[in-house]
């Protein structure tokens, strides 16, 4: 499962961790990041987040209270992030950087996989009952791919320029399908 909590961004040259100081995110708990590393979601241990862009720690918007969610990610260019909630059928898609609840999706099962596309607009969800799910944060929409794999997803990605999703079901099976129409182009 995604666990979206406890992440670690390393300086390459030096080998340490990026972390904040002090002065920049008090009582600093844990840190989630973007793919490439840019931005950063901080919670500390009263679960008050604050986005940030990590060169220099600057802060993007303000700390709210966002709770402690079971998982939560946060995408590309940091216009989105999402987490699960305790029943586990629905995904909690935030605004950033004022982590205002943009939308609630709910779901037919719970989330095993998720993945951003390139823009950070658009999820793509493999759930537990093996059906692979596509969610627009900006339409605000959720539709289902067909024809689903036939086992539990572990792994879900978007193609490097968003054109197209692979799904990877347990039980070895790979699925593409193009976007935006959401055609099976082959299993893989």
């Amino acid at each position: 499962k995604p666990q979206g909590a406890d992440s670690l961004l390393l300086d390459v040259a030096t080998g340490a961790a990026l972390v904040p100081s002090a002065a920049a995110f008090p009582d600093f708990r844990d840190a989630n990041f973007d793919p490439d590393g840019r931005y950063a979601v901080l919670r500390d241990h009263a679960d008050i987040a604050q986005a940030f862009r990590v060169d220099g720690w600057q802060a993007l918007g303000p700390r709210v209270r966002i709770g402690n969610p079971t998982a939560f990610n946060l995408g590309p260019g940091a216009r989105y992030a999402i987490s699960g909630n305790a029943t586990g059928n629905e995904l909690l898609v935030y605004s950033v950087p004022d982590f205002t609840l943009a939308w609630t999706a709910t779901l037919d099962a719970g989330p095993s996989a998720w993945d951003f596309d390139p823009t950070g607009t658009r999820i793509v969800l493999g759930l537990g009952n093996g059906q692979v799910v596509l969610l627009d944060c900006e339409a605000r929409t959720t539709r289902a791919l067909h024809p689903s794999p036939s086992a539990w997803i572990p792994l879900v990605r978007f193609v490097t320029d968003g054109s197209a999703v692979i799904a990877v079901s347990e039980d070895g099976s790979v699925m593409q399908w193009s976007l935006p129409a959401g055609s099976l182009r082959a299993p893989a």
